[in-house]
């Protein structure tokens, strides 16, 4: 019976060694990267959109009043942390987008991916390509990446046999 045209590919059960393995673990590991900032940027826009409440709450028809000390200290973690974390977000962004795309489209693709409210769609739709190029080659990877360490032994493993069979 032949399979659906409308339904997911699916990841083969026995691994087969990939085309180009080196591009499977750099994809799989910058995958994991664009993971940890579009989590990053998510919590830091939660936390600074708390504080922007918190601050309206904090002000009357009289006047501002101070912020909280616990809230200041939380402003001022996120005034050190957030350079960082757009610098992170920018380098995993064009990382892996230039493992698809030209390095046109990879900036274009770093830059929309640090607007704010903007990298809601933009990484994702980056960490859904690495996950479909890595289904592809026989890699089973979720919205959530691979297991990396599981994936070197399996390449490893592969290229063993690989080379015993020569």
């Amino acid at each position: 019976m032949e399979a659906s045209p409308y339904q997911s590919p699916g990841v083969p059960t026995a691994f087969a060694l990939p085309e180009n393995p080196q591009k499977v673990m750099r994809v799989a590991k910058y995958q994991k990267w664009i993971i940890v900032a579009l989590f990053g940027n998510a919590i830091m826009y939660v936390i600074a959109i708390g504080i922007y409440f918190t601050w309206i709450y904090t002000t009357s028809s009289s006047g501002p009043h101070e912020l909280p000390p616990a809230v200041e200290s939380i402003l001022g973690a996120l005034a050190i942390i957030e350079p960082f974390l757009g610098l992170f977000t920018f380098v995993a962004t064009f990382i892996l987008a230039r493992q698809f795309f030209s390095r046109p489209i990879s900036f274009l693709i770093m830059w929309v991916g640090n607007l704010p409210f903007l990298f809601i769609i933009a990484l994702p739709l980056l960490n859904l390509r690495a996950s479909r190029y890595l289904n592809q080659e026989g890699i089973e990877a979720g919205f959530l990446g691979t297991n990396l360490e599981k994936l070197r032994d399996q390449i490893a493993q592969a290229e063993a046999e690989a080379e015993d069979d020569e």
